[in-house]
């Protein structure tokens, strides 16, 4: 039987959840450990400070993935690259920036020119520094076919236009390549959205799960889920983590155990499955192929 969570000097300790909702499919949950003072035990407290710093580096990360999750859809959504030719080249970001709105007003204008429903929606990043080669990276809603945006544009060299697409993890990679950045200068943000964008729903759970039970978790996660040689656990090692998310299948999960502190930060990404019953890996996989195929079909009727 797991213990209850645990006191400690003049602090109670406990565990939170804090589990994001981003659109039908997808959602992530952390689990960390809270301080909060005995005798003011209906304060929600706050998370030790190694706790506080570990989930600020990963939500700073998982934030952009999380509304990639919520507006936009694989094998239907877009993902281009716009870059400027040497009569178009920005002389730093600010102005790539410029005309980068520029460039959204003339594609808001073609959008309700064409009747297409609701607005452009996206996220874009710039990369390159002041008075190199500047290019921009966008995730966006599907509308426009290529040679329309390419015209629209006006400035490329080239642009890259592609159907969006992620792997079995969802939009893990495209999320840690748009992240890529290092240092930017202040003011700057890693990214800019465009469009009535859904925001991803929060909710937190206190002492949900027994301290103990979040260490039995973490061990399981580190020592056992990823061991051997396989890169992505069977079907067999995720169940453990799946048993406490019914409806859900997890795709990935990571736990890091602070050492000096004596706390484990546990995050884990879930899908929900199709059907109530569930689903077994095989159909998982054929719907993956179909998403595939679907992606192909769309290619081809945009002439890519």
């Amino acid at each position: 039987m797991a213990k209850k969570n645990k006191k400690r000097g003049g602090t109670i300790r406990f565990s939170r959840e804090t589990m994001y909702n981003a659109g039908m499919e997808y959602c992530d949950t952390t689990i960390y450990t809270v301080k909060a003072p005995r005798k003011a035990r209906r304060k929600l407290g706050k998370p030790s400070r190694p706790c506080q710093e570990a989930l600020n580096e990963r939500n700073a990360k998982l934030r952009l993935k999380r509304l990639i999750e919520a507006n936009f859809t694989e094998g239907k959504d877009i993902f281009v690259t716009f870059t400027f030719d040497k009569g178009h080249k920005p002389s730093s970001r600010a102005e790539a920036r410029k005309l980068f709105g520029n460039f959204l007003r003339r594609l808001r204008r073609a959008w309700k020119a064409k009747g297409i429903a609701g607005e452009p929606r996206g996220i874009y990043v710039l990369e390159g520094k002041d008075g190199g080669h500047i290019h921009i990276h966008v995730v966006m809603s599907a509308g426009m076919d290529y040679e329309t945006v390419k015209e629209l544009w006006g400035m490329a060299l080239f642009v890259n236009f592609r159907i969006l697409q992620g792997v079995e993890g969802g939009f893990d990679p495209l999320s840690k390549y748009l992240n890529k950045q290092g240092k930017l200068a202040e003011g700057e943000r890693r990214w800019y959205r465009f469009g009535d964008l859904a925001e991803p729903s929060c909710e937190e759970m206190n002492a949900k799960i027994p301290l103990d039970d979040v260490a039995e978790l973490g061990e399981y996660i580190r020592d056992e889920m990823y061991a051997g040689e396989d890169v992505i656990p069977t079907s067999e090692r995720f169940a453990p983590v799946e048993d406490r998310y019914p409806g859900y299948f997890c795709a990935k999960a990571e736990a890091k155990f602070l050492e000096e502190f004596k706390e484990w930060v546990v995050h884990i990404n879930l899908y929900r499955r199709d059907t109530p019953a569930g689903i077994e890996e095989a159909d998982w996989r054929r719907r993956e192929e179909n998403k595939i195929s679907e992606r192909k079909k769309m290619e081809a009727r945009l002439g890519l």
